[in-house]
């Protein structure tokens, strides 16, 4: 997996970790929006 590669790659970096970890709840936000809007389709 990618994510545990890029965090160890700034792990001393306490933005790129902030930076990440943002990044990663945008994302799981977005699935699950879309995966609601898609349910709501169907």
């Amino acid at each position: 997996m990618l994510l545990p590669e890029i965090k160890q790659y700034g792990k001393d970096d306490a933005v790129w970790q902030e930076l990440l970890e943002h990044i990663t709840h945008e994302q799981r936000y977005m699935f699950e929006l879309f995966t609601n809007f898609k349910d709501l389709l169907d």
